[in-house]
């Protein structure tokens, strides 16, 4: 009995770990093909085959690996026992009949000679994502997205093929709508979204300039839609640890190396102290210890409420969906909070003009008094908080005054707001009497204000207290 549960127990350890996956991806006639997208389902994890149809990548047993290429049909793949998948992609030819947006209106994917790369509808509105960056990683060849900061709120940095400049801007253009997008990231909802198309060549991005030279990305937005209204609502909970747990040195360990350090230190003397502060012998001969890694971090909470309504007839269609999502980060007061609303309005007019119009707000919330991680690892565990009277100790290792408590930042008064809004309307004429030709005017406007004020006293080891406000 024991032996079966020990051999359960290691089937289960074996079927966790992650092992590297190799192959190669070819069509039909055995040619290789670069630039495959090759991801784990349901995750961002992904990569893309070389120029010899190679590729390797991390998964689990009981992950499945989705093998994606314009032009060709998709596949899914259970890896189970495998650490080597070889595919033959076979050509998808309606895929090729697909309308894709380029800088100067729609044409066939067939007939596109650049590279253009499509994000749908369907795989952003399933993701449990906070802004498009992440919805897109690991989704097109070519792009890629760098999260530089873990940090509730903060936007991976997106680059289009490369590096492409040393002091210049590396971002690529986003145009929104068929409007220059002149926000930050987090005011575009993923599930307002209906397509992302990804310009990549010079044949492609030529008509926005220098603009597009560090490549395009074209964000189009639901619009109504015939019939009785639509009403959609969507919301999900996740949560969030630390990928890596620190695991701080224990009271025992840490006056045995306060112990090694004076023998090493003072051959000569006898040590006549447990631990280097009186505050630390105090909490020693009392037994009192604090992990204060635990003390600075918590649990992150994610929530987010999506609520929509769509609808029209032949005259008149339209589209308006709101947003909130309260993001908890992992370190206690990392907080973040978005509110949107968009709308948008399309009007037959006549059967040669058609008016429209797009607009939404985006209120990124920033607020709160932080936690400094950092303190919090080098504090020693014969430390405390709180003083009796339930404030915070300003230097719980006093009389060291070197390492301030980490958790005073939650003591200050921080606002910090991010806000846009952005309108555009369009007119569009398709004249009768030649068929193919249409002409569109675009008109908008976009404010973005911006406000931080954040006020330490002396609860936060700031005496003489300071109040810092900018716009």
């Amino acid at each position: 009995m024991l032996s079966a549960f020990l051999m359960l127990l290691s089937s289960l350890s074996v079927f966790a770990q992650e092992k590297s996956i190799t192959g190669k991806v070819i069509d039909e006639e055995g040619i290789p093909i670069p630039s495959v997208t090759v991801s784990i389902k349901g995750t961002s994890t992904g990569t893309v085959t070389d120029f010899d149809g190679m590729y390797s990548i991390l998964a689990k047993a009981q992950d499945t690996i989705l093998f994606s290429f314009i032009g060709f049909e998709s596949q899914e793949v259970l890896v189970g026992d495998r650490n080597i998948i070889n595919i033959t992609l076979a050509e998808n030819t309606a895929e090729l009949e697909e309308v894709v947006v380029v800088g100067y209106g729609t044409q066939k994917r067939s007939d596109v000679t650049g590279s253009v790369a499509s994000v749908p509808e369907e795989l952003l509105e399933n993701l449990p994502v906070t802004d498009v960056t992440q919805a897109i990683q690991g989704t097109t060849a070519g792009l890629n997205i760098t999260q530089g900061s873990s940090v509730p709120g903060s936007s991976g940095s997106i680059q289009v093929r490369g590096v492409n400049s040393i002091n210049g801007s590396i971002s690529p253009f986003i145009v929104l709508d068929g409007i220059p997008f002149t926000g930050t990231i987090n005011d575009i909802n993923v599930r307002d979204i209906k397509s992302i198309q990804v310009l990549k060549d010079a044949s492609e991005v030529a008509i926005y300039g220098t603009r597009g030279s560090n490549g395009v990305i074209l964000i189009q937005t639901k619009r109504g839609v015939d019939g009785a209204p639509q009403i959609n609502y969507r919301t999900y909970t996740a949560f969030e640890e630390f990928a890596n747990i620190l695991t701080p040195q224990g009271p025992e360990s840490y006056a045995q190396k306060y112990e090694d350090y004076f023998s090493q230190a003072f051959p000569d003397r006898e040590q006549d102290r447990i631990l280097e502060n009186q505050s630390e012998i105090d909490n020693y001969n009392l037994g009192r210890t604090t992990n204060w890694f635990e003390e600075a971090t918590q649990t992150g909470i994610i929530q987010e409420h999506n609520l929509s309504i769509r609808g029209g007839n032949d005259k008149v269609k339209y589209f308006v969906s709101g947003l909130y999502l309260d993001q908890e980060g992992v370190i206690k007061g990392y907080n973040y909070k978005k509110f949107t609303m968009r709308s948008n309005l399309d009007v037959q007019i006549t059967d040669w003009l058609k008016m429209g119009l797009n607009a939404f707000f985006a209120n990124n919330n920033f607020d709160g008094g932080r936690a400094n991680l950092l303190n919090a690892t080098v504090m020693s565990p014969y430390s405390v908080p709180l003083q009796d009277n339930g404030e915070y100790l300003i230097f719980p290792m006093a009389p060291e005054l070197l390492y301030a408590n980490p958790l005073l930042g939650l003591t200050t008064d921080r606002y910090e707001r991010e806000r846009t809004l952005s309108g555009n309307a369009f007119f569009e004429i398709k004249p009768q009497f030649l068929e193919g030709l249409s002409y569109r005017m675009n008109t908008s406007y976009t404010l973005n204000p911006y406000e931080y004020r954040n006020y330490e006293g002396r609860a936060a080891n700031n005496n003489r207290g300071i109040r810092k406000h900018r716009r």
